[in-house]
């Protein structure tokens, strides 16, 4: 009796806790984002147990000023089971880091901060960012499908300098070695040419 009289005085002492005592991290146990061809894809999951009303997505390019993009309006969450939220970012930055975080006004909470690198095609369906490139850059293109390709990097001379082939959507360039000047770069498909780049190394 005494023992529960000492935690129902400790309780009305410090309060029961409320939804503004919540952190975004015991709210929301997944939030990432990754670039497709629509855009950026962001994806979140709501803690079960945890219900809110309005969620805001808020964008940001430069880490200080956001605004909203979006709202998933009405009840959220679930009271039993995680419950997952897909959207899709049809306008950001072009060739820079998207900054994210979620909202939840009705709990008083902000999530982490997400940071997404957008890069932009060409219409070849590539682009080397950054270019100039110094130190070291990366051609990015589209492969939904992760199929190999090659790849060939060559002096304005003709001389090969680089080669190898991936599965993945971007090809890392590494050039502290290379002499300052112009390069290019050609992509093959099944030992055919896809598409032929530049870029320009400096120091």
């Amino acid at each position: 009796m005494m023992r529960r009289l000492l935690i129902l005085i400790t309780l009305l002492f410090y309060g029961f806790p409320s939804s503004a005592q919540l952190q975004g991290d015991s709210v929301f146990v997944y939030f990432a984002g990754q670039q497709t061809s629509d855009g950026i894809l962001l994806a979140f999951t709501v803690k079960g147990g945890v219900t809110c009303q309005g969620v805001k997505i808020m964008h940001s390019t430069d880490l200080q000023n956001f605004e909203e993009v979006y709202e998933f309006q009405g009840v959220c969450g679930n009271p039993t089971f995680d419950e997952s939220y897909v959207w899709t970012h049809d306008s950001p930055e072009n060739n820079s880091i998207n900054y994210y975080r979620i909202e939840v006004s009705s709990l008083g909470i902000t999530s982490k901060t997400l940071s997404v690198l957008y890069i932009g095609y060409n219409t070849d369906g590539f682009n080397i960012f950054p270019n100039p490139c110094k130190g070291s850059c990366t051609l990015y293109f589209s492969n939904s499908n992760n199929e190999i390709h090659n790849y060939e990097v060559f002096d304005t001379m003709g001389k090969l300098i680089l080669k190898g082939e991936t599965r993945e959507n971007s090809i890392p360039i590494k050039a502290e070695k290379f002499t300052p000047g112009v390069f290019s770069i050609t992509v093959s498909r099944n030992n055919s040419p896809r598409f032929t780049g530049s870029f320009m190394v400096i120091r």
